[in-house]
Order: C-alpha cells, then sequence, then structure tokens
C-alpha cells in the first residue's frame, strides 16, 4: 500500500510536469504567432504609408528644363 502510494505520488508529479511542459510550449507558441502578427501590420502600415516621392521632383525638374530649352530653341530659330 505504501508503495502504491508513493508511486502514485511520482506519477501525478510526473502528470504536473508534463502539463507546465505543455504549457510553456503552448505559452511560446502564441508569443511567437503574436509576434508575427505584429510583424504583419507593421508591414501593411508601411506599405499603407509608403509612396514613392522621391523621383517626382526630379522629373518635375527635367520637364522644366525641357520647356526652358525648347523656348530657347524656337526663339533662335
Amino acid at each position: 500500500m505504501y508503495i502504491e502510494t508513493d508511486s502514485l505520488k511520482s506519477e501525478r508529479k510526473r502528470e504536473r510536469e508534463r502539463k507546465k511542459e505543455i504549457k510553456q510550449v503552448h505559452i511560446q507558441r502564441d508569443k511567437q504567432i503574436t509576434q508575427a502578427q505584429r510583424e504583419r501590420e507593421r508591414e501593411k502600415e508601411r506599405k499603407r504609408f509608403h509612396v514613392h516621392r522621391g523621383r517626382q521632383p526630379k522629373v518635375r525638374e527635367k520637364k522644366r528644363k525641357r520647356e526652358r530649352q525648347s523656348i530657347y530653341t524656337e526663339t533662335n530659330r
């Protein structure tokens, strides 16, 4: 009888440890999932607010230069 209770204690202990390990695994998985979701949301935010405006002023300047040159070439002819 004494031996059985002792084995039961150790079995319960093992069961508790197993449950703790499973909980830890679930917690880690949840953390990874939430982290991935945050990264996806950040990417969406970046894409939403990201506008290619860097080259536009250069294009405008080139157009103005062309217009000026065309004006000068027309008057010189």
